[in-house]
């Protein structure tokens, strides 16, 4: 069967506490994710490597006058890992999946 994903491995660490000075529900992730090799491409398909990827993230709500705000920053790629998902229709033009990412989330609760 042709575009059958290569087998992975998500491993997940997440520490969490309901409260921590005048932040709640606050909590620190580590992500690994290790993707095999999928050699049995079909016909018209070409086979992919295996990678591995790390995140990580931190977050916390933040209470503003009976308002929450929630701030997070998360990580993905930490490693700049170079690689091609197996799914990927960028791959036969020899665009890799994106690289490091830094992102920064706030969120205001309005009621």
């Amino acid at each position: 069967m042709p575009f059958i994903p290569a087998q992975k491995i998500n491993n997940e660490v997440k520490f969490k506490t309901d409260k921590f000075k005048k932040l709640k529900h606050c909590y620190v992730s580590l992500v690994y994710i290790y993707v095999f090799a999928q050699n049995k491409a079909n016909q018209f398909e070409t086979a992919t490597p295996a990678y591995q990827l790390v995140n990580a993230g931190i977050g916390a709500d933040w209470p503003i006058k009976n308002k929450l705000l929630n701030i997070s920053i998360a990580g993905n790629n930490l490693l700049n890992e170079a690689y091609y998902d197996h799914l990927s229709r960028f791959k036969y033009f020899g665009i890799y999946n994106i690289g490091r990412s830094i992102n920064l989330n706030l969120k205001f609760h309005f009621n």
